[in-house]
């Protein structure tokens, strides 16, 4: 409370009344000329505001005012988080991995530093010691349901679905209607087999988050690996309309309209218009997008530009290294060259 000076603001109204009246009336029995308390209440009101200008330079945002933070004190670990949390969200994860790494020199058992510093290590592909970082999180906060959510997620991702959902589970018993971690859980027992289950997790999760773009993108995609693709329809559609330009919600609709066996489910002019939409968000530079562009112009009867499409997005798939895409399109070319559209 010494340094917290906002908290004291309101409590030393009564005492600051209390010394300018109170001087006031003491100068005045002193016999002081009055207009002589000018000058040194002028001068207090100009050093006041000469230091109010050098303080108020560190408020100027969350940065500035950490950075002094750090400067200023001794082994501020919380700072150097913070700073770290700041870079990553400014797109910098090299320093902010050094900030983390200070911040954990100072205070090994900080969780959340080690949770915000995994995150990071994470999307720069470093799973290995990401996982590391996600085990200690928990394990120095195992109440912390979003850190449980994130190592389950990551051990799916390490082809460790079983161990994964013992993750989710334990993130759902804390907080039952944690959107992130019962559509992670969804996605662990579908790769395990477990199609009832992750179904009616799936529907849970879209109930759950009715404004989450990805439960529904699950929730679809799901449907579409059991051969219910004309299920998953209204399914994008409700993912389109939380997200207009979501490319992979433009592009599974479009896909469905134009390669669903059913006629009365197929409508090729629609798949044209979403998979269109897909490429522009894309600059034409996604091949799933042009693949599924190619298989509208298809079900068309517009084969020479379905071709077209087609080449494209497989010299994409080709050119980044996408090597389960390339042959599938390859397939459909020539499929596309002998007349005949593609069917689900």
């Amino acid at each position: 409370q010494a340094m917290a000076d906002r908290f004291s603001y309101l409590p030393l109204i009564g005492l600051f009344v209390m010394m300018a009246w109170g001087m006031f009336a003491v100068l005045n029995r002193m016999r002081f000329d009055p207009p002589w308390f000018h000058l040194p209440a002028g001068l207090a009101v100009a050093v006041c505001a000469m230091v109010a200008s050098v303080q108020v330079r560190y408020w100027q945002n969350t940065f500035t005012l950490f950075e002094h933070a750090r400067d200023v004190t001794q082994d501020n670990y919380l700072a150097y988080a913070v700073l770290g949390d700041l870079y990553a969200a400014a797109g910098k994860p090299d320093e902010a991995m050094k900030l983390f790494q200070r911040s954990l020199e100072i205070r090994p058992a900080y969780h959340e530093a080690h949770f915000a510093y995994a995150k990071v290590l994470g999307a720069q592909g470093r799973a290995t010691e990401a996982l590391a970082h996600f085990q200690k999180s928990v394990q120095l906060d195992p109440r912390n349901p979003e850190a449980r959510t994130a190592l389950g997620a990551l051990l799916v991702r390490l082809g460790q679905p079983a161990e994964g959902i013992g993750q989710f589970n334990e993130a759902l018993q804390i907080s039952p209607n944690l959107a992130p971690a019962r559509l992670h859980l969804a996605i662990a027992q579908q790769m395990l087999g477990r199609t009832d289950e992750a179904a009616a997790t799936y529907a849970r999760v879209a109930g759950l988050a009715p404004n989450t773009t990805a439960a529904f993108l699950g929730f679809g995609n799901f449907l579409i690996t059991q051969g219910r693709s004309s299920l998953a329809i209204p399914i994008y559609q409700q993912a389109l309309k939380l997200e207009r330009n979501s490319v992979e919600a433009l592009s599974r609709l479009a896909w469905t309209y134009a390669t669903h066996q059913d006629t009365a489910v197929r409508n090729g002019a629609e798949a044209i218009r979403l998979a269109t939409e897909a490429c522009t968000l894309t600059q034409d530079k996604d091949a799933l997008s042009l693949n599924t562009l190619a298989a509208a112009y298809a079900e068309t009867g517009q084969f020479p530009k379905a071709i077209e499409a087609a080449q494209k997005a497989l010299a994409l798939a080709q050119s980044s290294g996408q090597t389960q895409i390339a042959p599938i399109v390859q397939k459909l070319i020539e499929l596309y060259q002998a007349g005949k559209p593609y069917r689900e």
